[in-house]
């Protein structure tokens, strides 16, 4: 949390123009996070078996000890995603669905007939409401909406060499970090530009590997502000004693290949 506190307030600006709607979402997001993770049916089978241990006609100190480390994490979710510390993300809903283990276990712990088919009618219903119900456009089965950047990886793999380096603008969360990712370069050899509503572009670390490297490769976005202060139209990457080679370009981006 301290980690992020700094990305998530200063960079991201998560703070930044917030109305009712915005706060409703970080009250709603996380707990409907939950229920997508573990299905309608279990959640409601979890929560059943929680609150009827507090009961007095049921009570059940072994389901209260367990239930302690789900609602501490619950308000820990709660707390930092209205501060705006914790983004939303579902992935980071793994460990309350991790500490919601023991309660579906207990109520499977005796296997009949009718609950091995209840487990089977739960776990359809879970991953085929994943399909209907979800937020910011996450679909159930992740996978590569811009497929180029495959072929942008392997054209930069291509022509780099033990010796360049990689500087890539922000083109998109997805498409920046998976090119970073399988173009291989180690991280030392490599800029990587953030796209947070705050983050500045870090000149200085290009201008360094520019001047310290003989060759790279270079991607732009095309009319970003690291664009405008790199294109040859400008003379800019020209002072630096680089001539450059076009490898790819389409409508977005453009992919050049750099020497001293």
């Amino acid at each position: 949390i301290q980690g992020t506190y700094h990305w998530a307030i200063d960079i991201m600006g998560n703070n930044d123009n917030l109305d009712f709607k915005s706060y409703l979402k970080r009250i709603w997001f996380f707990p409907f996070s939950w229920i997508i993770a573990v299905g309608i049916p279990v959640g409601y089978i979890i929560l059943k078996t929680i609150f009827k241990s507090y009961a007095k006609k049921s009570i059940n100190k072994l389901y209260i000890l367990y239930s302690i480390p789900f609602w501490i994490m619950f308000l820990f979710y709660q707390y930092n995603t209205f501060k705006g510390v914790l983004l939303f993300q579902h992935r980071y809903i793994g460990t309350l669905v991790i500490l919601s283990l023991p309660f579906i276990a207990i109520h499977f712990s005796e296997l009949t007939p009718k609950k091995i088919k209840q487990a089977f009618i739960f776990g359809a219903l879970t991953i085929l409401l994943s399909f209907v119900y979800n937020t910011s456009n996450i679909i159930p089965l992740p996978r590569l909406e811009d497929q180029s950047v495959v072929k942008i990886s392997q054209i930069i793999k291509e022509n780099a060499t033990e010796e360049s380096c990689l500087i890539l603008d922000y083109v998109d969360w997805t498409e920046t970090y998976f090119v970073a990712l399988r173009s291989e370069f180690p991280l030392e050899r490599m800029v990587i530009c953030q796209g947070a509503k705050n983050s500045a572009i870090p000149f200085q670390e290009i201008e360094k590997k520019l001047n310290t490297y003989n060759s790279g490769i270079l991607l732009l976005k095309k009319k970003s502000a690291l664009y405008q202060k790199l294109i040859p139209e400008n003379s800019k990457i020209n002072t630096y004693g680089l001539t450059t080679q076009k490898i790819y370009q389409d409508e977005e981006i453009i992919l050049l290949k750099w020497k001293k």
